[in-house]
C-alpha cells in the first residue's frame, strides 16, 4: 500500500540558510527511510534544478517523481498540481499524506494513522507533534518540555516514545488524508487561493466540514499514537508577505461565503474574530430585530 507524500521544495540556493535548508531536507528524507510504503511526489519550487533535486534524492532508498519546472508558483497551486497529479495518474494510491522539509518522522509513523482512518469515517487525521526552536522542544498539543537527541536514530527512538494511543480534536502537518475524500471537495482551488500563501490549509478544513456534513459538527483530530518532529514554519515566515494572505484571505470568503466562515469560527471554539467577520457579511444587519 502505497502513500503519496505531497512536498513542495524550495531551496534558496544563494541565501543565509542554504546550508540549512539542505541539512534540513537531508535528515527528512532520510528520516522517510526508516518507513514502508513512502512514494515522494516533490513540486519543485525552484532555488534547485531538476538534477539537482535529483542529486539530492537518489541517495535515499525513497521511490520518488519530481513535479514542476523550477518556479515558486505558491504552496496552494503546487499542491494543487501535486495531489492533481496523484489522483489522475496513481488511482491505486488511497492515502495521500502532506509533509513539509522542516519534519523528521518516527519510522513508521504513517501505520497508526491509516489505521485510525480505516476504522473512521474521517478524510483526515494528524499526529502528534514535537515542535522545536533553537533546541526547546515541547510537545504541540499540552505545552510539555521534552528532551531531543541531534543525533537523528536517538531522535526517531524518542519520538515513539511520546506517542499514546489517544485522539484529540485539533489540526497540524503533516497530515495524511483518504484519496477518495480528496476527490469529493475542491482542495487547494487554485482559483480562489490565488496568492501563494497562508490560509489554504483553512480553506481545506471549511471544505471537509462541509463534505462531513455540518449536522455531524466535524472538526480535525489528531491521534497521539504517531509522533513527528516539527520545525513549524521554519521557512515558510520567510517568503510570507501580507500581500498573499489578503489575497487568499478574499479568494477563500468568495469561495465559500458568510455561512462558510462562521463555521469556520464554530470550528474554533466560536472564535470572536471570524464570527465578527461573519457577521460583517449579513447585508441587513437589523433585519432579525423583529416580533414574533
Amino acid at each position: 500500500m502505497k502513500i503519496g507524500y505531497v512536498v513542495t521544495l524550495f531551496i534558496d540556493k544563494g541565501g543565509q540558510f542554504y546550508d540549512t535548508d539542505i541539512d534540513m531536507t537531508r535528515k527528512c528524507f532520510e528520516s522517510l527511510t526508516y518507513s514502508e510504503d513512502v512514494c515522494l511526489f516533490i513540486y519543485n519550487q525552484g532555488g534547485l534544478s531538476e538534477e539537482e533535486v535529483h542529486d539530492l534524492v537518489k541517495s535515499y532508498s525513497l521511490e520518488y517523481y519530481i513535479l514542476g519546472s523550477g518556479i515558486n508558483v505558491g504552496i496552494p497551486k503546487a499542491r494543487y498540481i501535486t495531489i492533481n497529479h496523484i489522483l489522475t495518474h496513481y488511482p491505486e494510491i488511497q492515502y495521500i499524506a502532506e509533509i513539509h522539509l522542516d519534519m523528521i518522522f518516527m519510522a513508521n509513523w504513517h501505520l497508526p494513522l491509516v489505521e485510525f482512518l480505516q476504522k473512521n469515517e474521517d478524510p483526515m487525521v494528524c499526529p502528534r507533534i514535537v515542535e522545536g526552536s533553537n533546541n526547546n522542544f515541547k510537545l504541540q498539543d499540552n505545552y510539555t518540555n521534552v528532551q531531543l537527541s541531534p543525533d537523528l536514530n536517538s531522535k526517531l527512538n524518542e519520538l515513539e516514545s511520546f506517542t499514546e494511543d489517544k485522539v484529540i480534536d485539533n489540526f497540524t502537518n503533516p497530515v495524511i488524508y483518504k484519496a477518495e475524500a480528496l476527490r469529493g471537495i475542491h482542495y487547494y482551488d487554485i482559483g480562489f487561493l490565488t496568492g501563494k500563501q497562508t490560509y489554504e490549509d483553512t480553506s481545506l478544513l471549511i471544505a471537509f466540514r462541509y463534505y462531513m456534513g455540518t449536522k455531524s459538527n466535524w472538526v480535525p483530530r489528531c491521534y497521539l499514537k504517531s509522533c513527528v518532529y516539527h520545525q513549524i514554519e521554519g521557512q515558510r515566515l520567510r517568503v510570507m508577505t501580507g500581500e498573499d494572505a489578503s489575497k487568499n484571505l478574499m479568494g477563500m470568503v468568495q469561495q465559500f461565503g458568510a455561512y462558510g466562515i462562521e463555521q469556520w469560527a464554530i470550528m474554533n471554539n466560536n472564535h470572536a474574530y471570524w464570527y465578527e467577520m461573519y457577521e460583517s457579511m449579513i447585508i441587513d444587519k437589523n433585519a432579525y430585530n423583529f416580533q414574533s
